[in-house]
């Protein structure tokens, strides 16, 4: 096995990801097919506005299962449907009422997606 330093493992990479997708191969020289001719990794999502709160959901039955951001600004939320394999799963976005900082805020806003 031949030696590869570091420098030229890097340009390597830098030149596999550089390529088009159609183009591209890995590291180790075989080519990478895109799934449907979309390039790899973006796949159509589900991303669908919903008219409830992300209160209206939490007394729905779902449950937080994630906060991001400083100040918990995007919320992921999940609902498990009985009887059925699978989940619902939502993720809101927290607004305050123009306030730096959210927990600052006396009026705060929702705008929840589904994502499946």
């Amino acid at each position: 096995m031949r030696y590869i330093s570091g420098v030229a493992a890097v340009l390597l990479i830098a030149a596999s990801f550089s390529a088009r997708p159609a183009e591209a191969q890995s590291v180790i020289g075989s080519p990478v097919t895109p799934a449907g001719g979309r390039a790899a990794g973006k796949m159509p999502t589900t991303f669908a506005p919903l008219a409830q709160s992300m209160a209206q959901l939490l007394d729905d039955g779902f449950q937080i299962v994630s906060l991001t951001g400083e100040d918990g600004e995007m919320v992921v939320l999940r609902k498990a449907l009985p009887g059925q394999p699978g989940s619902k799963w939502v993720r809101c976005e927290l607004a305050g009422g123009g306030q730096s900082k959210l927990i600052y805020s006396r009026s705060v806003s929702s705008d929840c997606r589904a994502l499946n």
